[in-house]
């Protein structure tokens, strides 16, 4: 521009007759907006990818269930150096038998149109041998390449743990609280035989007959 600043200007061209000479009629387009536009959609995009990367939850996108993205909270949580080495792999490396075959029914019917599917527990097993009980919700995402499936992973192995023992533990106080309750029952009829043994004990010792009934 004539005040030093450059911006980027697209040129088409056209050739014409002006007076009977030839001539050339030049289109220019101002592209500042459009540029303006790209460059905030390649922020926004790494915004994007640098919220993903640095999410505490994993989050694995697979295509066919073979994966083919995963950010570095899911490598930690299945037992791989990096996302890279997920990459190309099957959920069956990692989930149990029965629970893949869950996985592929619930997959079927999100990639047929059905709602996102809601949090369900796997069992698993990390590439170190980490046994795990991980718990993914699933959503459908429309990728260039053809649809894929976006699951986010949590690790909820401690908490199941936890809750195990926490009910454990209220089995332990309801038996406890019962056999209370039954030594209580017990202890009732006992002592009156007790009582009656007693007074019988004292009448041998003073030589009298001992009752038919006390």
């Amino acid at each position: 521009r004539s005040d030093g600043r450059r911006l980027p200007i697209e040129l088409g061209f056209a050739a014409v007759e002006l007076d009977d000479a030839p001539a050339t009629v030049v289109f220019i387009r101002d592209l500042r907006q459009r540029f303006e536009t790209e460059a905030e959609l390649r922020r926004s995009e790494s915004r994007l990818r640098s919220l993903i990367a640095s999410a505490p939850d994993g989050i694995v996108m697979s295509r066919e269930r073979a994966i083919v993205y995963a950010n570095p909270a899911a490598a930690r949580l299945l037992g791989v150096a990096g996302p890279e080495q997920l990459v190309g792999r099957s959920f069956a490396d990692f989930l149990h038998p029965d629970d893949y075959r869950i996985m592929g029914q619930r997959v079927a019917k999100l990639t047929l149109g059905g709602p996102p599917l809601g949090p369900h527990e796997y069992r698993a097993r990390a590439d170190d041998g980490r046994a795990l009980v991980v718990e993914v919700t699933s959503i459908l995402f429309d990728d260039a390449p053809g649809p894929a499936v976006v699951g986010f992973a949590r690790d909820v192995t401690e908490s199941r743990r936890l809750q195990a023992q926490l009910m454990r533990a209220d089995r332990l106080a309801a038996l406890g609280t019962m056999a209370a309750g039954v030594a209580h029952e017990i202890n009732n009829p006992l002592a009156f035989m007790m009582l009656g043994v007693d007074a019988i004990e004292r009448m041998i010792e003073r030589g009298e007959p001992a009752p038919d009934r006390l």
